[in-house]
């Protein structure tokens, strides 16, 4: 009977040790993004790139990913998030917008989870020594450049403002705002609309009626889609300063007669032809699915391409690809050479890219 029992807990034992070594050898990434909902023409280009990035690597066979789709909406992301850390779970690549960002951020950090963004971009997020990074520039950075392009580049002195009632379309008015006002610039319109709104004519006759040299409009690609077409419909005839989302096919063909007076910013080596990497990158890309890459399918591809990086030093060095491991290797990371630019992440977890204004025409 003794033995019996002994011999039980020999072969648990076994079992046990043998899922421990599995287990340290097997590295299980999560991958949380709006995969469904209005936003998931974003969340799917960024799924293509990391997958992209996951089918080339060379230790593929020892990364399992894991995908959970968060639908943009807060309460579904941090139930996604939830079961990752149910199944033990402590990378991720995901928060890639600001509200999940911002809701998921408390849970990453009291449950030691790296969490590594391609998107979010609220300046709320730079916080010294957590769990989060992300590779896109803030809406610091963002509104930055739009305001001082409409100020010292254009010269206009009437500006609308026309954002999301999101974390994201907030951070980045606020900051938009902000420098206007030290430059002196008349705001002759400030006002949000909520997600998912389709009609947009009563706002839009009120900016019309205000007389705007420039409407900003930092908008996501299927609202921006729809205020477009109404500012056609309504004759409107003034410039539009959009966000990288307007790099799309669709946007191009709402625009009509405005298309001559929209302007975006966009990370400016995303698609570079100066980046080797990215020409690289770039070819790759076309010889898969025909067509060019944008920011997002290129920011998807480095959120894996660094994690991979990192991963294989942390092979090398004979030590245990965890969170805390992880967040120590970014913390103290050289330059990475990634095709969305060189770069590396500074104290909260951020990065510093040039952004470049593109004129719808042109493209």
């Amino acid at each position: 009977m003794i033995l019996g029992i002994f011999a039980v807990m020999a072969v648990g034992l076994i079992f046990w040790l043998n899922k421990l070594e599995r287990k340290s050898d097997q590295i299980t990434i999560g991958a949380m993004m709006q995969l469904t909902g209005n936003g998931a023409i974003y969340g799917n280009d960024m799924k293509r790139g990391i997958d992209l990035a996951y089918n080339e690597s060379d230790i593929k066979e020892r990364i399992t990913l894991v995908y959970e789709d968060d639908a943009g909406d807060t309460r579904k992301s941090i139930d996604a998030f939830n079961s990752f850390i149910a199944r033990n779970i402590d990378i991720v690549i995901g928060g890639t917008t600001s509200n999940v960002a911002n809701g998921i951020l408390p849970i990453a950090n009291r449950n030691k989870v790296l969490v590594l963004s391609p998107k979010a971009t609220d300046p709320k997020l730079s916080v010294p020594d957590d769990y989060f990074f992300r590779i896109w520039p803030t809406d610091d950075v963002d509104g930055m450049v739009s305001a001082q392009f409409i100020t010292d580049d254009l010269n206009l002195k009437r500006v609308a403002v026309f954002y999301p009632n999101v974390d994201y379309g907030v951070g980045i008015r606020n900051v938009f705002v902000d420098h206007l006002k030290s430059k002196n610039v008349q705001i002759v319109f400030d006002s949000n609309f909520a997600n998912g709104a389709t009609d947009f004519r009563t706002q839009i006759l009120q900016i019309k009626e205000a007389e705007p040299d420039v409407l900003f409009l930092p908008a996501y690609f299927v609202e921006a889609v729809i205020i477009l077409k109404q500012l056609n419909e309504l004759n409107c005839d003034f410039y539009i300063a959009g966000i990288s989302t307007f790099y799309e096919k669709e946007i191009i063909n709402s625009s009509g007669k405005l298309k001559e007076k929209v302007f975006f910013t966009y990370p400016l080596d995303s698609l570079s032809s100066q980046n080797p990497a990215t020409i690289q990158f770039v070819e790759k890309y076309k010889s898969y699915y025909n067509e060019l890459p944008n920011a997002f399918i290129a920011h998807g591809y480095d959120s894996f391409k660094v994690l991979e990086q990192n991963i294989k030093q942390l092979l090398e060095n004979k030590q245990m690809v965890t969170s805390e491991n992880l967040k120590e290797a970014f913390e103290n990371m050289e330059i990475f050479h990634g095709v969305t630019g060189d770069f590396r992440f500074d104290i909260n977890g951020d990065v510093t890219k040039d952004l470049q204004i593109i004129w719808l025409r042109d493209i």
